[in-house]
């Protein structure tokens, strides 16, 4: 729901369309009051409306930036794990090698070496390719919801502007400028609630986060299972050449 998207009607004050007698000097005061105004409200719309679309670029800018610097350090944080574990298997390897007496044994330490290094890197690919899929879907969602709130706003904007320059060429043709005032009023009322109705229907992202997070742990928690088997096999094997 879109809460915070709020665009009021013209503030036409009614003092713009007062009328005077015909047989007043000032007959045509209430015509050129009105369309001398009509200007004003155009630009402040446009101002208006403008702001709005700053606005939701620079949020959806701001969330896109915090994805950024989140998966910055998850990224130097997960390479810097992997390379302490790296460096921690290589002294494991040296000394299970070491406790290897016979070449059989040897043989099977390298064999069980070999299985370990190809389970890591399949279960690193794994964690890996599930992470970049939640990444790419998750800035996807972001995006879209953003996209469809800047669509709506436009379509808002369309609409607007186009009442407003109707009002003009009303006024330049001479219609009562009560009239004129009212048809944009209620032109732009009408566009303002067709926006707001669009826009409480755009979905929100956090289910969709949620079911990508759910996604996510599926795929490293099946990862991790068949990471776990691989190494206890791998691990059975090499026991038999110890016994």
């Amino acid at each position: 729901m879109v809460t915070a998207l709020t665009l009021s009607a013209p503030r036409i004050s009614l003092a713009d369309t007062t009328t005077t007698s015909p047989s007043s000097s000032n007959a045509s005061s209430s015509k050129s009051n009105f369309c001398t105004r009509i200007g004003t409200y155009d630009a402040q719309y446009d101002q208006k409306i403008s702001d709005k679309q700053a606005k939701y670029q620079q949020r959806q800018d701001g969330i896109l930036k915090k994805v950024e610097d989140k998966k910055a350090i998850q990224d130097h944080n997960r390479a810097q794990k992997r390379s302490a574990w790296d460096a921690n298997r290589v002294a494991q390897f040296e000394k299970l090698m070491g406790q290897a007496t016979t070449d059989t044994q040897k043989q099977a330490v390298t064999v069980f070496e070999d299985a370990v290094k190809t389970a890591i890197d399949e279960h690193r690919s794994a964690l890996d390719a599930a992470l970049t899929t939640f990444r790419t879907q998750a800035q996807l969602a972001i995006g879209a919801r953003y996209g469809s709130i800047g669509s709506t706003l436009g379509v808002f904007a369309s609409s607007t502007d186009q009442a407003l320059q109707k009002a003009k060429a009303d006024c330049a043709a001479g219609t009562d400028p009560k009239a004129v005032r009212d048809s944009v009023t209620a032109a732009i009322k009408a566009s303002h609630d067709l926006f707001k109705n669009s826009a409480n229907t755009i979905p929100a992202v956090s289910p969709e986060l949620k079911k990508l997070t759910e996604e996510r742990k599926a795929a490293v928690k099946a990862a991790n299972d068949a990471f776990e088997k691989k190494v206890a096999d791998a691990k059975a094997t090499l026991k038999l050449s110890f016994k």
